[in-house]
């Protein structure tokens, strides 16, 4: 939670609108951790986690693509071990919130699937790092 108030206060010299939403998504985080109820109940809190953490990736060119490559390939790879820990962490299931996550994981296997396979295919990668990114098991 320090480092999080810490980074916060570091983006305050920063004018930029990308530094005033991470400022706003900041301050949400905090009160999300501080409240410890909507990771304790919510699963679409997780899979939307999932989710953006590799989709973001592939929004907008904020680095070179090698290295947003690499990136996605690390975190698609940590999926399956987030996840794991969300079923261990959840403490109770309500409905609403499980019906919820559950067209956003169909949505994912879109943007995991053809989505990826459409990004992967708009700039040459080495074959080794596209073999690697489509070998995720999600089992």
């Amino acid at each position: 939670m320090r480092e999080l108030r810490t980074f916060r206060a570091s983006l305050a010299s920063h004018a930029t609108l990308d530094a005033e939403l991470a400022r706003a998504n900041l301050d949400v985080r905090v009160a999300e951790l501080e409240s410890a109820f909507l990771h304790d109940h919510n699963p679409a809190a997780w899979t939307g986690e999932a989710i953006f953490a590799a989709v973001s990736l592939r929004l907008r060119p904020f680095a070179p693509r090698d290295q947003r490559l690499e990136s996605l390939i690390q975190r698609l790879y940590a999926i399956p071990q987030f996840l794991d820990t969300m079923r261990a962490s959840v403490a109770s299931l309500p409905a609403r919130w499980s019906r919820r996550a559950q067209p956003e994981s169909r949505a994912a296997e879109q943007m995991f699937g053809k989505g990826l396979d459409a990004w992967l295919a708009l700039e040459p990668a080495p074959p080794e790092r596209v073999a690697q990114t489509l070998a995720v098991n999600w089992e």
